[in-house]
């Protein structure tokens, strides 16, 4: 009986120092275009880009036009990092282009364009209210959650979301999103960081 007790002890501590290490997913595309870092000020990410766009994660199937990946849409990326206000529909499926602009050293404007270059939404955010800081990669948004599992039994648990939006050699637009959660499940610590990109190529006759 003792041994068998010292197996699942065993076990248990296995696990535990596995969930304790955290784990980390994700890595940059190897066929994209080299990401430009700045220097110690914000970066210039200003242009006009495509509103749909691509992801390092073929699952996300942002080609196709059932894809259901929010982020393959750069309006909807902007609203999920909380750039851009609740959206209704008719904006979503009106936006064809996004441009951003960067009226200050410590702002950027962002605006939602329609086909014929009218501006559906715009908004303008500075490090000076908080909304964001900057760092060699890029512009750095932030947002949180926590909660409970859900239908996991005895799941709870905290994240965060980075958004790292930066510019590639080519001028398209690129988002790191990084997502960051620790809990526990029942009493076991859980750590982890998942990584994709998404990036906006530069809008045609823009």
């Amino acid at each position: 009986m003792s041994g068998q007790h010292s197996s699942i002890q065993g076990a248990w501590l296995t696990l535990m120092a596995l969930t304790l290490g955290g784990c980390a997913t994700g890595s940059y595309p190897d066929d994209w275009p080299s990401w430009q870092p700045s220097g110690p000020e914000c970066p210039d990410i200003g242009g006009t880009y495509s509103n749909l766009g691509l992801a390092s994660n073929p699952k996300a199937r942002c080609g196709d036009p059932s894809a259901n990946d929010p982020f393959c849409r750069l309006h909807s990326a902007l609203y999920i990092a909380d750039i851009f206000d609740s959206p209704n529909l008719a904006d979503l499926i009106a936006t064809t282009r996004v441009r951003i602009q960067k009226p200050a050293s410590d702002s950027f404007q962002f605006a939602a364009l329609a086909a014929d270059g009218s501006v559906i939404y715009s908004r303008t955010v500075s490090t000076t209210d908080g909304e964001f800081t900057c760092d060699r990669d890029g512009a750095v948004f932030r947002t949180g959650w926590k909660g409970y599992g859900g239908d996991t039994m005895g799941a709870a648990g905290a994240g965060t979301r980075v958004f790292i939006f930066g510019k590639l050699s080519d001028g398209s637009l690129v988002l790191r999103k990084r997502e960051g959660e620790a809990g526990a499940l029942v009493v076991v610590p859980y750590a982890g960081t998942k990584n994709d990109w998404y990036r906006w190529l530069p809008a045609v006759g823009r």
